[in-house]
């Protein structure tokens, strides 16, 4: 190894002339130890299905999965064909694996003028009531499909 005049660093001939001044030594071996010891973030399962009610597709509302413990719900809004696809918070596709309380909400109309219109049965709007659920495996690797018929 050779010494760099007035550095008091010593380093190795080679590919380390990159690293050879001290004020890199150190953040380079921060930046490589943090990156191989931070832990994985779980991996968001990818939750698709649909919704029917007396044997129709709903055609307009959301679907929600909230986690029976800690965790981010999963959103979703029902398509024309009554089709929907989970977003977790932020934005992104899909929510964590676990167990799911659902609840479905489908109205028409506007609270402003208290012209709503219930599509469904209001039990299914809440949580407690609606007694719905989805356990949404961790090896889901082409996603998981959930279609509820309600009645």
């Amino acid at each position: 190894m050779r010494k760099r005049a007035g550095s008091g660093c010593r380093f190795p001939a080679g590919p380390w002339r990159l690293l050879s001044d001290c004020r890199w030594r150190i953040p380079a071996c921060v930046i490589l130890v943090l990156s191989g010891c931070a832990p994985a973030a779980p991996s968001l399962v990818d939750v698709r299905g649909s919704v029917t009610f007396n044997g129709k597709p709903l055609k307009m509302g959301q679907i929600a999965f909230v986690p029976d413990g800690p965790g981010q719900p999963g959103l979703g809004y029902l398509s024309s064909e009554g089709t929907y696809r989970l977003m977790s918070h932020g934005g992104r596709p899909g929510i964590l694996p676990g167990t799911y309380r659902v609840s479905i909400a489908a109205m028409e109309g506007s609270f402003e003028n208290e012209n709503v219109r219930h599509l469904i049965p209001e039990r299914f709007m809440r949580l407690e009531t609606s007694g719905l659920s989805a356990e949404v495996p961790a090896d889901s690797r082409g996603g998981a499909t959930f279609d509820f018929s309600l009645r």
